[in-house]
């Protein structure tokens, strides 16, 4: 039977949205065991199973929870990749790379800065294609049928396990990189990892990321496919997906082919369990840790990121592109310093993070009222200073006090379907920019849709940059939508 959270605790889902109630389940998966939240709209529960295997641990808690068939459920499975990859790189498998530009020597040498034992295992080989497209979006050269069928060859003469494929120009059309994809998927069989999938605004990094998924392709895949079998076999027609390091989560499909973003997850999740339990949608979030006070933000439900551009620890040294939950130093453990005035006008979430989950239950507080302590609460005086302080410049704080693995579970249970689609355009006065805009968010819909088709989309970004640093008339196009969820009890 699921362990039902105490009764007089509340709190719906980061950024919900009207339109069916649906059930829906997350599990945070880790070495040591899982911890699983479901959201139901009269009956959220909370389950947790120590020790044993990922599969059996993931079994066990599906089977507490019980959510009814057709239940969507989402896995954290970030700290499980972290231990599969156990601090080194003997999980990566070889990769070719086919790059396309204009020259050999257009853009930066391929695994600059890798460490060489890593650049050892992963290169397979390396082919160029003369193409891509220039900045005003002409497409340069043609298909070179024989340059495939040579990638083709190279990656069975080396053993190689997938494909990796960066086109200079993929930012302002893409098409380059997926028509070589499809040639390479169908000649080979093997998965292909493209840069323009990877995010970010720098070739290299792109491209680098394109290898770095294509190299954990299949140690992941095995580990997607074995606990989707095992969701699959409790939870009929739960279709899983899988949590990112910016607080969304994709199918398993994509998931497969973007394994570089599942490292990483727990700040977002964090926030958006946070933010998920005091029943707010946009909130400014405050983490205590380390003796420090870290702020985050949650917009509309999502998580608010940063670029990274180094994956250390997991992989140390391996630069690439990933969209991470920004969390920024402001202030010491008792708030000195902190910027009161930039946190004025929405709610503060207020809660300890620590790297060893405490042995407490919830706690949300309301402005002027102290903490409504669930049985096994910790005192958390401390906590109780910060917060009345804040309160006392007038802000609406909400304090959380609970076991982090439960926050995680429910901030999984609070992500959101999102996808960011960067472009470059020409900025010539001919709406060519609000054309590549529309092309954009469509992408974007797109994306979300393949991962889940009822959604209710929103775009919660839709801007144009103009790009200074550049001498070509360009301007730099970022469409972001996300899939407004239903509206669900998470607590």
């Amino acid at each position: 039977m699921p362990t039902s959270t105490p009764a007089g605790v509340r709190g719906l889902a980061a950024g919900t949205d009207t339109g069916p109630v649906l059930a829906m389940v997350g599990i945070h998966l880790g070495p040591g065991g899982a911890v699983g939240a479901l959201a139901h709209p009269h009956a959220p529960a909370t389950a947790r199973r120590h020790g044993g295997q990922p599969v059996q641990t993931l079994t066990a808690v599906l089977q507490q929870l019980a959510p009814p068939a057709g239940t969507r459920v989402l896995l954290d499975v970030s700290e499980l990749l972290i231990d599969l990859l156990g601090g080194g790189y003997e999980r990566l498998a070889a990769v070719t790379t086919v790059r396309i530009s204009p020259s050999e020597r257009s853009i930066g040498e391929l695994y600059s800065g890798w460490p060489a034992s890593v650049v050892a295992r992963v290169d397979a080989g390396r082919v160029h294609l003369h193409g891509g497209h220039d900045f005003q979006g002409r497409r340069l050269g043609a298909m070179d049928h024989d340059a495939l069928h040579r990638a083709v060859a190279l990656a069975q003469a080396h053993g190689s396990a997938s494909f990796a494929v960066s086109a200079v120009g993929s930012l302002v059309d893409s098409s380059w990189e997926t028509d070589v994809a499809d040639q390479l998927s169908r000649l080979s069989g093997r998965p292909v990892a493209m840069s323009h999938t990877a995010g970010g605004v720098r070739q290299l990094e792109r491209e680098c990321t394109a290898v770095l998924d294509a190299a954990l392709a299949p140690a992941v895949s095995r580990m997607l496919d074995e606990l989707s079998a095992a969701v699959d076999a409790v939870v009929p027609g739960a279709r899983p997906g899988f949590t990112l390091a910016d607080g969304s989560w994709v199918s398993r499909e994509q998931a497969r082919l973007h394994a570089s973003r599942l490292l990483g997850s727990r700040t977002a999740l964090l926030v958006q369990g946070a933010a998920a339990t005091a029943g707010v949608g946009t909130a400014h979030v405050l983490l205590r840790t380390g003796g420090v006070l870290q702020a985050a933000a949650v917009e509309q439900g999502c998580v608010r990121v940063d670029p990274v551009r180094e994956l250390s620890p997991w992989l140390p040294g391996v630069r690439a592109n990933q969209r991470h939950a920004s969390a920024l130093t402001v202030a010491d453990a008792d708030g000195e310093g902190l910027p009161l005035s930039a946190l004025t006008g929405q709610p503060v979430v207020l809660l300890e993070a620590t790297s060893v989950a405490p042995a407490a239950a919830l706690a949300v507080a309301s402005p002027g009222a102290s903490p409504v302590a669930c049985p096994g609460a910790s005192a958390g005086t401390s906590m109780d200073a910060l917060a009345q302080k804040l309160r006392g410049s007038g802000l609406q704080v909400h304090e959380i006090i609970e076991a982090e693995e439960v926050l995680l579970a429910r901030g999984v249970c609070a992500a959101l379907a999102q996808c960011e689609v960067v472009t470059y355009a020409s900025a010539e006065p001919d709406g060519t920019w609000d054309r590549a805009r529309e092309a954009a968010r469509r992408r974007a819909q797109a994306s979300v849709l393949t991962t889940d088709p009822r959604a209710h989309l929103r775009t919660v970004t839709d801007q144009v940059v103009p790009l200074s640093y550049l001498s070509a008339p360009l301007v730099q196009v970022r469409s972001f939508v996300a899939a407004a969820q239903e509206s669900v009890r998470v607590v």
